[in-house]
């Protein structure tokens, strides 16, 4: 007998839908939304699953049980491929994923699609949309990594007014997910004339963040059992204190520890190393500020206010998955996290860059 296969991912979106734990609430709203042609702009850091829920949202079985099955066509495009893509390029792209749409699921073939990939544009692409709506089908286009799209230059802001154009007149949605909200997002120098597009106003925002305790647990626990080699409860409340509800930290800690669970100092000397890059990423997109209030707060949870300066910034490191708040304390999520923010701390007599903890 083959020995089992560790379940756990260490490197991109979770790839199977028996992997993919939590976000129940979100998967429904975004739902919900799109059943009416609402378009959604999912926003959340880096790394906490954005890509993953995407993709659980296009698998059949979840997308009928969300009654996404089929009357709507789905489409996935990954916009860091496209940031230096014309608009006749991009609409090539979106026909393209149309058709093997259409393929994947042995519906009939859409002639008016051959078009709009042979000579794109914005006639030849919604020719294919009405072709598609009198077949019964809403387009829900899914741009992932929405950030390089609206940096791209060849992009201006008459050819997003045309996408909110086409929204607006067939049964087509957006959904969009990004590190940053659409309306703080930077577009190359243009910030002013692309946020003046109506396309923006469109948006329902939904704000992804780390997992419930619940699904963190569920994570942790369920792939272990799954392949006939359960955690201990104890380990189960190692990791969790170890990574938290940050999914990609906490899949990089069990799959270490699926290997190795009877090496607690192992496990987390690897799992640490493994995240580092990925903290130091992090770390460098922060403003100042929100760097001291950090460090402050390492290892000494701070009381919330509710009122003033101090708040808001802990409010604004709370939605990006970097402070949690309970009992009325804002504290570290996780022991990487925190252990990585002590490492911050500069020596003592390090002069004017030392941080000054925020109170």
């Amino acid at each position: 007998m083959s020995e089992p296969t560790n379940p756990y991912s260490t490197r991109g979106p979770v790839s199977s839908e028996d992997l993919f734990f939590g976000r129940s609430r979100e998967l429904l709203e975004i739902a919900q939304f799109l059943h009416g042609s609402q378009s959604v702009s999912l926003v959340g850091p880096p790394g906490i699953g954005k890509t993953s829920l995407l993709l659980q949202l296009m698998r059949p079985r979840i997308a009928a049980e969300l009654n996404l099955g089929d009357g709507t066509l789905a489409c996935y495009l990954d916009c860091a491929t496209l940031d230096a893509e014309s608009p006749g390029g991009l609409f090539r792209n979106i026909a393209a994923a149309l058709t093997a749409g259409i393929k994947s699921r042995g519906l009939q073939e859409v002639p008016e699609l051959r078009p709009a990939q042979a000579s794109p544009s914005r006639l030849s692409f919604e020719s294919a949309l009405r072709a598609l709506n009198r077949r019964g089908l809403q387009v829900v286009l899914f741009l992932d990594q929405f950030e390089h799209l609206s940096a791209n230059p060849r992009l201006d802001v008459s050819f997003f007014n045309a996408l909110r154009s086409i929204a607006g007149r067939y049964p087509l949605a957006y959904l969009t997910a990004s590190a940053a909200a659409l309306i703080d997002l930077t577009y190359s120098g243009r910030s002013q004339e692309i946020l003046s597009s109506p396309l923006f106003n469109i948006f329902a925002p939904l704000r992804l963040g780390l997992l419930p305790e619940e699904d963190a647990r569920g994570l942790i626990r369920k792939p272990a059992q799954q392949t006939g080699r359960p955690f201990s409860p104890d380990l189960c409340n190692f990791l969790y204190r170890l990574a938290g509800g940050h999914p990609m930290m906490l899949q990089t800690a069990c799959h270490h520890a699926w290997e190795r669970p009877n090496d607690r100092a192992g496990i987390e000397e690897r799992t640490s190393r493994e995240i580092q890059p990925y903290l130091e990423g992090i770390w460098r997109s922060l403003p100042e500020l929100e760097k001291r209030t950090l460090v402050g707060i390492a290892g000494h949870p701070s009381p919330s206010t509710g009122a003033g300066s101090d708040d808001a910034v802990k409010r604004r490191l709370e939605q990006k998955s970097l402070l949690v708040e309970a009992n009325g304390l804002y504290e570290s999520p996780c022991k990487i996290w925190m252990d990585f923010l002590t490492s911050q701390i500069p020596p003592a007599g390090a002069g004017r860059t030392e941080y000054v903890p925020v109170r």
